[in-house]
């Protein structure tokens, strides 16, 4: 069976090179990634900060649209975007990121100290949606204690899945990735996705506490509940880590077929579903 693999979540450095993010990918059977801007700053405590101002934020998002720029027939990305301070920044650096960058997405951690259905985010996510571009939201456990300045803490509280449920509602022409199945809280997720036809899950739970066996459930209940047409594969891997990339596919791949997948339903979340949402 030929499969197009495209993996939706996948975490830049900040000093890769473009021909060397191919090669990895070539070695890992991956057709297109979609990478995530770096992000390297003091986040914490909320409120210290006007984020989309800071240096590194917007360098970021400079740094993965000029990887794309180079290879668009092979990667998309997302900008990132805080949500702390003023918004109406925030909607300034989206705006730049989408219109003048060209990025293709947007990536947000609400783990930075904010709910996702608080209202002062609304025109934020009025803006998003007048671009027809798709959020990815980290989703349930944060696994990170602290930034890497040992700043934090970042509590799992605001990226549990219920906080969700108002964005699609109030905002049905959005489309919300919610990342790794909402793990622990997987049937949370489910449930938010079977009930709001515009969230998407992203299925890559390598870093929670879920075993195989747990794993193999949760795809089942999703494959029962909402069926394949809005499950992306992802990986949470970093672009020249190849090695890993290639053993997460297999693995993944069999755990979907202990899970009943189809040929279909693997052709599906493998790689069509996101080339629909993303364009590719």
């Amino acid at each position: 069976m030929s499969l197009r693999v495209v993996d939706v979540h996948v975490h830049l450095k900040g000093v890769e090179k473009p021909i060397d993010i191919i090669k990895s990918m070539d070695n890992a059977n991956i057709d297109y990634l979609v990478l995530i801007a770096p992000y390297r700053q003091k986040f914490m405590p909320h409120g210290r900060i006007s984020a989309p101002n800071i240096k590194s934020v917007k360098e970021g998002n400079d740094f993965v649209a000029n990887l794309v720029n180079e290879f668009p027939d092979r990667l998309r990305g997302y900008a990132f975007i805080t949500g702390t301070g003023d918004i109406k920044e925030n909607i300034a650096e989206l705006e730049r990121a989408i219109c003048d960058l060209g990025l293709h997405g947007v990536k947000m951690f609400p783990n930075l100290g904010w709910y996702p259905d608080d209202d002062r985010m609304y025109p934020l996510y009025e803006r998003i949606e007048d671009l027809g571009i798709p959020i990815l939201f980290h989703c349930g456990i944060a696994p990170w204690i602290t930034d890497i300045y040992g700043n934090g803490p970042f509590l799992s509280k605001y990226s549990r899945p219920i906080y969700y449920e108002a964005i699609p509602r109030l905002f049905p022409k959005i489309k919300i990735i919610l990342a790794h199945m909402g793990w622990p809280w997987y049937m949370e997720a489910i449930t938010l996705a079977y009930l709001t036809p515009n969230v998407y899950l992203d299925i890559c739970t390598e870093f929670t506490t879920a075993t195989e066996d747990l794993k193999v459930e949760a795809l089942r209940f999703a494959l029962k509940t909402i069926g394949s047409e809005r499950l992306l594969y992802a990986s949470d891997a970093t672009p020249l880590s190849w090695e890993f990339m290639k053993e997460h596919l297999d693995k993944t791949i069999q755990l979907l077929r202990r899970a009943g997948a189809t040929n279909d339903d693997l052709r599906k979340i493998l790689g069509e579903n996101a080339c629909k949402l993303f364009k590719i």
